[in-house]
């Protein structure tokens, strides 16, 4: 909240609580949300990115986000964020922007599976809902629609291919097959490639997402500060202490 803050290489593994989101940025300017994972948040009203608050110039960057029951992205209360190289699937909405001139600008990104991909809204009277601009994107396999606005001029689809039978000028509608979509595998396969709006246009997520970090490292593992005596030793002393572990062999 209000500070400086980068999310990079790290897998948030959700449960059924509500009002939990993975991460929730308000008023961070100039953040990074990079090289992440989450899944699994199936609570109600559950996010996997929350940004409010006057978020500003957020980047997420190459991230997976799957089976959260809520947004994959939620921008609101007057934030921006470019989202790019992401992959968002089964959630409610994709990515979902609402009020204050909140904006997403959406760029080479997979969204399968959601009940709607994109959602640009008014969600409180008067507060003029939210924008997407979304360039190079794969969507496919929408429950309800692709794309769900109550002002056709908040969502701005450029160079876009859907499963569904668009009508919106500049794009293009494939019915994509992916390497393996049930192991998480959206690459295209060859021959969907040939049917691109033209040769010079690539879209959708590269297929990134599973770490490459092989580096030897200790992990801070746990962290006690005990400050109500709990945990008090045979001697009555309040051991606070902090718990290395090696993953490695050396």
């Amino acid at each position: 909240k209000k500070g400086v803050c980068a999310v990079d290489h790290c897998e948030f593994l959700g449960n059924n609580k509500v009002d939990t989101d993975a991460i929730d940025y308000d008023g961070i300017v100039d953040g990074i949300i990079r090289n992440t994972k989450v899944s699994g948040f199936s609570g109600g009203n559950s996010d996997a990115i929350d940004l409010g608050e006057d978020s500003k110039n957020i980047l997420i960057e190459n991230c997976y986000i799957s089976d959260c029951t809520d947004k994959g992205i939620s921008v609101g209360q007057a934030s921006t964020c470019t989202v790019i190289n992401t992959t968002i699937i089964a959630c409610n909405l994709g990515i979902g922007v609402k009020d204050d001139s909140s904006m997403a600008n959406v760029k080479f990104c997979t969204l399968y599976g959601n009940d709607y991909h994109f959602a640009a809204y008014e969600k409180n009277l008067g507060k003029g809902g939210g924008k997407i601009r979304a360039t190079n994107c794969i969507l496919a396999k929408s429950y309800f629609n692709d794309l769900y606005n109550d002002n056709s001029k908040n969502l701005n689809i450029i160079n876009c291919n859907s499963d569904k039978n668009w009508t919106i000028k500049g794009n293009l509608t494939v019915n994509y097959s992916f390497f393996n979509a049930n192991n998480d595998d959206f690459r295209q396969n060859k021959k969907e490639k040939l049917l691109q709006i033209n040769k010079s246009v690539k879209c959708g997520t590269k297929y990134f997402w599973k770490f490459k970090n092989n580096k030897k490292a200790l992990l801070l593992s746990e962290i006690l500060v005990d400050n109500q005596g709990i945990y008090n030793n045979e001697n009555g002393k309040k051991p606070d202490f902090i718990e290395i572990y090696n993953p490695t062999n050396t």
